[in-house]
């Protein structure tokens, strides 16, 4: 018997809203965007110790992250797309501010920010 394949459960949102077909549509943004080459580096919150960058809150007064953005939205915090693609661009207007051009991360968030101001 050949061995199972193990999968990832597809992202379930629960959308209690005055207009769920939109928040559906961030819904479906926000889980591409995870998917997206560049987002493992956004996935979680910035761990400034681990980074060994002391002075990372000091420079980004408002970290965000994609899995803090999809538990606000599980949460029913969104209640319009503005609000939701406020925070989805803080995730790379945060990297961009920190790190300088000529750094990976910083390419990647503008990347990922392109690639999410053509979805939304």
């Amino acid at each position: 018997r050949p061995p199972r394949r193990s999968r990832r459960a597809p992202m379930r949102l629960e959308v209690s809203s005055e207009n769920p077909k939109i928040l559906r549509m961030c819904q479906g943004i926000l889980q591409k965007m995870m998917r997206h080459k560049n987002a493992k580096v956004f996935m979680y919150p910035v761990d400034p110790a681990a980074l060994n960058i002391p002075d990372y809150f000091d420079i980004v007064k408002r970290p965000m992250d994609l899995t803090t953005v999809h538990k606000r939205m599980s949460s029913g915090v969104y209640d319009s797309t503005k609000s939701f693609k406020e925070e989805m661009m803080l995730v790379w207007q945060n990297a961009m501010l920190y790190n300088p051009e000529s750094h990976p991360v910083h390419y990647a968030a503008r990347t990922m920010m392109a690639d999410f101001s053509g979805t939304s």
